[in-house]
């Protein structure tokens, strides 16, 4: 956005070729290189982007109020256009903003993640080990049945044509294991069993 003849007098604000001198004039407060620079910083806070109305304001003044310190210090030269300065400065402001912002968001403890968290895992390893050291200590049919009913999915008719035994009769056995291995994984009990 340029500096539009119309908005300034040309008697007191420089025209767009002499930055130097309308700064100078600005830092001096004189009300048309005010007005002047304002609209030129309000394009380069715009240019900074989208913002809500009341940050556009505040984002506006910081901006403008470090232009002032810059340009008031001892020193001061201005290197390139006062226009690339301004974004310069609106630009940096901004992010100054930004990293100052924190999004905050409630969290919903009734909410549970579907991911296991170390608790979890740690608890069906144990759970696990505890389960295997268990297989470990019951007969040898009952671990035949578990094996062949849960692990490999095989019916009973299949596991009594090997074992040469009648299907209810190993449904009966293989009840009576399931009930001795949860009796084993409550009590946390050692002794195999026979």
């Amino acid at each position: 956005m340029t500096i539009r003849r119309d908005e300034t007098p040309l008697a007191r604000v420089p025209g767009d070729g002499d930055d130097a001198a309308l700064l100078r004039l600005f830092v001096q407060g004189d009300t048309a290189a005010c007005r002047a620079v304002e609209s030129v910083m309000k394009a380069a806070v715009l240019a900074a982007g989208h913002l809500p109305a009341d940050d556009l304001q505040d984002l506006l003044q910081e901006a403008s109020i470090q232009l002032w310190r810059y340009v008031g210090a001892e020193g001061f030269v201005l290197r390139g256009s006062f226009r690339s300065l301004a974004i310069r400065i609106a630009l940096a402001r901004r992010i100054d903003r930004l990293r100052r912002r924190r999004f905050l968001v409630e969290i919903d403890e009734s909410l549970r993640s579907h991911d296991p968290d170390a608790l979890d895992l740690a608890q069906e390893r144990e759970r696990l080990a505890a389960l295997h050291g268990a297989l470990g200590r019951i007969r040898e049919l009952c671990r035949i049945l578990v094996r062949g009913r849960f692990l490999e999915d095989r019916s009973y008719e299949d596991l009594a044509t090997e074992l040469d035994r009648a299907p209810e009769t190993l449904r009966v056995h293989l009840h009576r294991c399931l009930r001795v291995l949860r009796e084993m994984l409550e009590m946390g009990d050692n002794r195999p069993t026979t």
